[in-house]
């Protein structure tokens, strides 16, 4: 979550609403219908979630340094022009 809604959202009480407060996304109203105790993911639950996020985060570095090496490789041929 955002720290805006972290904040207000850990200081609450089930039933509360908040007041309005505003966050970089714009203004927000909560209401807290229930609070749960932190608890421990047993790797198993999450392991082909954390795999598939992996291989992203993966070709995500990949594709940004191929990208850096084209950026190298053609500096001299790449123009910006501006559309106004």
């Amino acid at each position: 979550m955002i720290p805006e809604i972290d904040e207000v959202a850990f200081n609450m009480n089930i039933g509360e609403i908040s007041q309005p407060f505003k966050s970089s996304y714009g203004y927000h109203i909560l209401m807290l219908t229930d609070k749960k105790e932190p608890t421990c993911i047993p790797f198993e639950d999450i392991k082909d979630s954390l795999h598939a996020r992996m291989r992203q985060i993966e070709c995500e570095f990949i594709i940004n340094k191929h990208i850096l090496e084209l950026r190298i490789q053609y500096a001299d041929k790449i123009v910006i022009t501006s559309n106004e």
